[in-house]
């Protein structure tokens, strides 16, 4: 599968490299808006939504943006 992300007005990111970083995404991005509208993006869920505020401190790959879209399209045969 191939993710693709398109953002405007991004206000935070965070890419944690733990040695080396390599990652599998096991689950599908989930997405959370805050009262203030801001959409927040982890692509390192844990199966259960979380708050804005818990995606910022424990996801290894997470995004906050004024508007943003993901899809996750097949690969292309060879």
């Amino acid at each position: 599968m191939q993710l693709s992300i398109e953002l405007r007005g991004l206000v935070h990111r965070k890419i944690v490299d733990i040695n080396t970083f390599s990652w599998v995404m096991l689950d599908q991005p989930q997405v959370v808006q805050d009262d203030d509208g801001l959409l927040h993006l982890d692509l390192d869920p844990t199966g259960e939504i979380r708050t804005p505020a818990d995606m910022a401190q424990h996801s290894h790959v997470y995004l906050a943006a004024r508007e943003l879209w993901w899809r996750l399209d097949p690969l292309a045969a060879n």
